[in-house]
């Protein structure tokens, strides 16, 4: 988990880390089959994420890059939600449909956060470059704080992966969120 505050400089360390810690919650989730196909969808999208942020990283404008990322979260936060119970990936994983997955809400949540600070350093940008005297002598905020907020967001992003682990059942929060947004 702390890897993201320690390895800032080793992207492809960090990333392996991730990918390890994916296995070992799939590991421990082998009992609950359903999880399966929403690690299988997290597992594709952080793999899609090499070549679209060598993509990204190639555009010569900074809006673009800004607009494009958050673009790209919603997407991601769509098909986790959207697919996370696709009956053709639990019949790969031969699991059964046993109710709603409320930690994939969670992981939604924080992908479109992730959208919407891109969206306001997009915002930040565009305000800069029309009129620089309009922070004064300081940078934008977001633009200043971006590491840090990006590290947050990750290390916030992980710890929803992990929570696939907790039982829906036996915690408090996680009831409140199914009882608020998946009961029909």
């Amino acid at each position: 988990m702390a890897a993201p505050f320690y390895l800032n400089h080793q992207p492809d360390f960090e990333r392996l880390i991730s990918f390890g810690s994916i296995a070992i919650i799939a590991l421990f989730s082998l009992q609950r089959r359903q999880i399966l196909p929403l690690l299988l969808l997290i597992v594709f999208i952080k793999l899609l994420q090499f070549p679209i942020s060598y993509f990204l990283k190639t555009l010569d404008t900074a809006l673009v890059y800004y607009l494009c990322s958050a673009l790209i979260d919603l997407v991601m936060a769509f098909c986790i939600v959207h697919y996370h119970d696709d009956s053709a990936l639990l019949k790969l994983f031969r699991a059964k449909r046993q109710g709603y997955v409320p930690q994939v809400y969670l992981m939604a949540l924080l992908l479109a956060f992730s959208s919407l600070i891109a969206c306001l350093q997009a915002m930040e940008y565009v305000i800069y470059t029309m009129d620089p005297a309009f922070y004064g002598e300081s940078k934008p905020w977001i633009y200043q704080h971006q590491h840090a907020i990006k590290l947050t967001l990750k290390t916030l992003f992980e710890l929803s992966i992990w929570a696939l682990l907790l039982d829906p059942n036996r915690w408090k929060i996680l009831q409140k969120i199914q009882n608020k947004f998946l009961a029909p």
